[in-house]
């Protein structure tokens, strides 16, 4: 549909409603140029028939907008979307690596060790365990949303409270299957049992943790500016604070049980001595820890 149309649509729908349109001051909708356009979007039809109608683009679409510029700025995260949300597609397009993987969580079901070791003492992780307890009760990991940054959350919350199962299926999917299959299950193996893969989930669970419930907040039916405002400065002060040293023990704890969990030890890239063309990785001595 054209702005026109989705413009008259509106209006009719709203004058449908009763509401007195001369009290109409604002209208809101997301970045799509069809939708805000100011010559020829539906905003602007809108406002050739009501010009005191001031546009505001969505906050919630802003935010969305800012995360996905951040996280497409550091390659190790954007690699991280990139793959899992290839993962989650490759787990649940078909029927019979979807059984698959239910089987395996099925027969795990009663073994939560990994998950209680996520959850428990979380202390300035409090917001990024409850959002791990949350993707426990899912069957599966959720395909990632192509559109809203901030509820990748859930898939990435279920992922690592189902990681070992997630790797079990795999191994089976690997070896039930010829071709494509096969090759594609390996390769996500490998990825799962990766240093980087791990660490860079675990720290990006955590931040996007704190901005889920602002994103939800800021598309309640009853927000308003004050309230919005309000959490907003709440999840930048959680995310200022964390960057700390004790924060980071406690993710690089989680990191260290998500490894031990899957028998793989974390390691950093190898560095050398001399390095000509690429950017070393970190001094040669330099700890795991301290270099992520």
């Amino acid at each position: 549909m054209d702005a026109k149309n989705i413009a008259n649509a509106f209006l009719s729908t709203v004058k449908g409603w009763g509401l007195d349109m001369s009290t109409l001051v604002t209208q809101g909708y997301d970045g799509a140029a069809v939708m805000s356009s100011s010559k020829n979007g539906v905003q602007a039809k809108v406002k050739e028939k009501y010009p005191n109608v001031t546009y505001v683009h969505c906050r919630s679409h802003v935010l969305n907008l800012a995360i996905s510029s951040g996280c497409s700025s550091v390659p190790p995260v954007r690699n991280l979307f990139d793959s899992v949300e290839k993962l989650s597609w490759f787990l649940g397009g078909s029927a019979k690596r979807k059984e698959i993987f239910l089987k395996v969580a099925s027969s795990c079901s009663g073994d939560h060790h990994l998950l209680n070791l996520l959850t428990s003492d979380a202390g300035d992780l409090s917001e990024s365990a409850e959002a791990i307890k949350e993707g426990g009760k899912k069957k599966t990991a959720p395909k990632f949303c192509a559109t809203r940054w901030t509820a990748r959350v859930s898939t990435l919350s279920s992922l690592l409270s189902k990681y070992v199962e997630v790797l079990k299926a795999l191994e089976n999917i690997r070896d039930s299957s010829t071709a494509e299959a096969r090759c594609d299950a390996s390769s996500y193996m490998r990825l799962m049992e990766d240093s980087q893969f791990i660490v860079a989930l675990t720290v990006s669970q955590f931040v996007l943790s704190f901005l889920g419930a602002v994103t939800t907040a800021l598309q309640s039916a009853e927000c308003n500016l004050a309230d919005a405002y309000d959490d907003v400065a709440l999840a930048q002060e959680c995310i200022h604070d964390s960057r700390s040293e004790e924060c980071w023990k406690k993710l690089w704890a989680r990191v260290l049980q998500i490894a031990s969990a899957v028998g793989i030890t974390i390691s950093k890239p190898r560095s050398v001595g001399l390095q000509r063309h690429l950017a070393n990785a970190g001094a040669v001595d330099q700890s795991p820890s301290d270099y992520y």
